[in-house]
């Protein structure tokens, strides 16, 4: 017995081998490609490719809902709120509404700090191609140095927010390859004054013809131009813009253009801002346009622009924004329903930022005839109206008549004017017939009427 295991175990790992030497099976791991920095960014089409991502970054600020379970999808709110023109509308319990009470170091509000992610993560992106260009294999000039240009670029698209929104923060100008601990805080004016070096050489070697979303010679001339005003070289300042407007094919829309432009009801400021328009050949106002569009590969938020939803006052809330009667007058529920159009037409707003009364009213005390100020670009919220319906539980009485600002509740987040032209996005692909907050649209970063008012400025003095 003893001998026929020891023959049986004999033939079995014989067959075994043979079995695994027959088969010439190599297990040795043949990856097709590897994709790591030391190999991937030697070449221009990989550093093409860190460009794209570095211009996505900059697509963060302006898409998303700008309140999103606790986190900021779209911190350009912050830039409104923290400016003259708008406050925070949401609860103090909420959001910070004083800077100097409630921004402190032990704040739980930190959805502002949303921007200082952003903008290391994309000087992050940027200072990979400008240390990886001069290691490349590339051995167009040409080619390296508008590379270049663009990393500049972008570094100092985001420092320029930086040492606005911070003051001194730490001056990285290279790739961080290991871990790093000893960041100091460089003088803002010196980064300034770093970034002004190289937007000089950027503007000599970026394109002038560009595909939207890309960066050209004219956005580079214009932030350079902000850059200059903030180092106080205002001749310069005067220079660079002249050169932003006279010499890359630009000019000021006055005309009719665009999808609508057969309609005689609408005006040339609602077609600058229309979704279709802003992107179009036609348009010879748009320096530097980041896009996002449904279905399409590279987009940062799910719905587009949520702009309707933090924008738009919360004017919906039929809880405060009652009837003279005593009825909830207005009401967010998805169509169809009588009253269901102005839901349609504005959305459901819930006011994260609202206006300021400089914004509101002061600024437009002398408008007169201004077009960004008439039926088709502003929203007078005089013209607002209880939408919520009998069958809802709305009044009869005053069902489809003006809003009583006297019986609003909560005036500072349901009842004020907003810019149409600006805010309510109708491209909405994933929302048909429900509630609407907004939907994908392309968004200016840079236009020629900023390019003229700053240069205007500096002439008149």
């Amino acid at each position: 017995m003893r001998i026929i295991k020891i023959t049986v175990r004999f033939i079995t790992a014989s067959l075994l081998v043979i079995s695994s030497t027959s088969s010439c099976v190599d297990l040795t791991p043949e990856p097709l490609s590897f994709y790591a920095p030391e190999n991937t960014f030697m070449d221009k089409e990989g550093l093409d490719a860190l460009l794209v991502t570095s211009r996505k970054q900059i697509k963060w600020e302006w898409f998303g809902d700008a309140f999103n379970a606790g986190y900021c999808e779209t911190p350009i709110v912050y830039e409104y709120a923290f400016s003259d023109l708008s406050v925070i509308g949401s609860p103090p319990v909420k959001e910070i509404h004083d800077l100097k009470t409630q921004l402190t170091p032990t704040t739980n509000a930190a959805l502002h700090l949303r921007y200082w992610d952003l903008a290391w993560n994309g000087i992050k992106y940027a200072n990979c191609v400008i240390t990886r260009v001069p290691k490349s294999n590339i051995t167009s000039e040409e080619d390296k140095n508008q590379l270049l240009a663009e990393g500049y670029f972008h570094r100092a698209y985001w420092y320029y927010l930086l040492v606005h929104q911070w003051g001194d923060v730490p001056l990285i100008l290279e790739e961080i390859s290991e871990p790093k601990l000893d960041f100091y805080s460089t003088p803002r004016m010196k980064i300034l004054q770093q970034m002004k070096l190289d937007m000089e050489f950027a503007v000599k070697w970026l394109p002038k013809e560009v595909k939207p979303g890309c960066v050209s010679r004219a956005a580079g001339e214009h932030l350079l131009t902000k850059i200059y005003l903030s180092t106080g070289d205002f001749e310069d300042a005067v220079e660079s813009a002249t050169r932003c407007i006279k010499e890359n094919g630009l000019h000021l829309m006055t005309g009719r253009f665009g999808i609508n432009a057969a309609n005689p009801e609408l005006d040339v400021i609602n077609d600058l801002f229309n979704e279709e328009n802003i992107s179009s050949s036609e348009n010879k106002e748009a320096i530097f346009v980041v896009q996002e569009r449904f279905g399409v590969e590279g987009n940062v938020a799910p719905k587009g622009s949520n702009r309707m939803r933090n924008f738009v006052p919360y004017w919906c809330n039929g809880a405060d924004v009652k009837t003279p009667d005593g009825k909830n007058g207005t009401t967010y529920d998805a169509g169809p329903y009588d009253g269901y159009s102005l839901l349609d037409t504005l959305g459901r707003g819930i006011a994260k930022i609202r206006p300021t009364n400089y914004g509101q009213y002061e600024i437009w005390n002398n408008c007169k005839q201004d077009m960004r100020h008439n039926r088709n670009n502003w929203y007078d919220i005089s013209r607002l109206w209880y939408n919520r319906p009998p069958s809802k539980g709305g009044s009869a009485k005053w069902f489809g008549k003006q809003v009583q600002r006297e019986f609003v509740k909560d005036t500072m987040r349901c009842y004020f004017s907003f810019p149409i032209n600006k805010v309510l996005i109708y491209k909405d692909d994933l929302n048909k017939g429900k509630t609407p907050t907004g939907g994908f649209t392309d968004q200016y970063v840079f236009r020629l009427a900023e390019t003229y008012l700053m240069r205007q400025k500096l002439i008149i003095g």
